[in-house]
């Protein structure tokens, strides 16, 4: 019995000194593993990221030729419509001419057929319904932003109310029709607003209606005739 128990306390002893050896055997192993494996990992990385790299490169050079043909097609458009606002600039002048020349033969080189031309241009471009009448145009045109912005300038540096210039607009054809006798000053082209012939509140609003116009295309030139007798 005693023996058995020597022989097992030497058994158990040279395992006992065999295991750091196996336990070192087997961690050289794993770490020699992990590494081959940490490797592997490595070069798969790195071939992934060059695929990567190789395809984010591909489809950089085709965003930027994605992007350069749609500059150059944009300037083509913009010098397309550019072409076309000036030919059509050119179409508007021309029928501006047209109707002022009548406008001369028929005697209306005056206010009434001012306001006449001025609904006319409107409607070439769209600001006002085509079937509108003129003093239906006169009235869409007051209700913009253009107009009310000047009116409100121009009623205070008369000392005037907004609200009775605006007003005055709703009749401002009829009366410019009243008052036509004849042409104006046809010699120079001018169209005169006189005093002894509209209202203070009128010839307000027809003074903010020649400005605004004077940014369009053949804006009339106008005087404002402040005598209560008028031209002589």
């Amino acid at each position: 019995m005693l023996e058995d128990s020597v022989a097992f306390q030497e058994l158990e002893a040279r395992w006992l000194n065999r295991c750091p050896s196996l336990r070192n055997a087997m961690l050289k192993v794993l770490n020699e593993s992990e590494a081959r494996s940490f490797k592997r990992y490595e070069e798969t990385l790195a071939g992934m990221s060059d695929h990567l790299a190789g395809q984010e490169k591909f489809l950089q050079e085709g965003q930027n030729e994605l992007f350069k043909h749609l500059k150059a097609r944009d300037k083509r458009h913009d010098k397309k419509v550019k072409e076309l606002i000036l030919r059509n600039a050119d179409l508007i002048d021309a029928l501006l001419e047209e109707r002022t020349k009548r406008m001369k033969l028929e005697g209306k080189y005056n206010v009434w057929g001012a306001l006449e031309r001025m609904v006319y241009l409107a409607k070439v471009e769209q600001k006002v319904a085509p079937r509108a009448g003129i003093q239906e145009g006169l009235d869409k045109l007051a209700k913009g932003r253009e107009f009310t912005t000047a009116l409100r300038k121009e009623a205070r540096d008369r000392k005037l109310s907004v609200n009775d210039v605006m007003a005055s607009v709703n009749h401002l054809y009829v009366q410019a029709s009243k008052c036509a006798d004849d042409n104006d000053d046809t010699f120079r082209n001018i169209i005169i607003v006189r005093a002894s012939k509209f209202s203070d509140n009128e010839r307000a609003a027809l003074a903010v209606f020649f400005k605004i116009q004077s940014n369009w295309v053949n804006a009339f030139k106008w005087r404002e005739d402040t005598s209560l007798k008028g031209d002589e």
